[in-house]
């Protein structure tokens, strides 16, 4: 089977100025209506250039999604990336894909937001979740130690505080 990524945009027009979602997709094989979610958000703030906030976001999720189409084409489950417009406007692009899509957020079964700007990842955390550890954990040990050694892990964490668009997921159920 080859692989495909489909992207469509999605728009919504809130108040007077309209903003727009770039989703992109790769069907999972054996559990499609399962989802792991891969986003960033497209806009920045109006004195900001959009590199660190979040054109960085952007191109680590887009990376991941060409990296995954290479080296694993069939994933058991749909993988789907999202880039969410408005985020600095009140996470209006990720709330509306989650009120617009509820059979999607019922099939979570994993999350991965990007919005820390530039610079190594020095922190994870569980986020308040009992099992976190047991799958970041898992996935780490996978990760050479040169680049985990700076890494500072806090499980289960404290709940997000919001503030990015992973909050539009967690407020749905996810």
């Amino acid at each position: 089977q080859k692989p495909t990524v489909n992207i469509n945009i999605q728009s919504k027009e809130l108040g007077k100025v309209p903003t727009y979602n770039s989703i992109g997709r790769i069907e999972g094989v054996e559990k499609p209506d399962e989802y792991i979610i891969l986003s960033a958000h497209l806009d920045t703030t109006g004195g900001g250039t959009g590199a660190t906030d979040n054109g960085t976001g952007t191109i680590v999720m887009m990376e991941a999604m060409r990296i995954l189409k290479k080296i694993y084409p069939n994933p058991k489950r749909t993988i789907i990336v999202g880039h969410w417009g408005s985020e600095e406007q009140g996470l209006n692009g990720s709330r509306a894909f989650v009120e617009d899509h509820p059979e999607i957020v019922k099939n979570i079964q994993a999350s991965f937001n990007q919005d820390n700007g530039t610079g190594r990842v020095v922190r994870l955390s569980g986020q308040g979740f009992l099992h976190a550890y047991d799958y970041l954990g898992r996935w780490l040990e996978a990760v050479p130690k040169e680049i985990t050694k700076h890494i500072e892990t806090t499980f289960p964490g404290s709940p997000g505080r919001g503030g990015s668009d992973y909050a539009s997921f967690v407020a749905a159920g996810a």
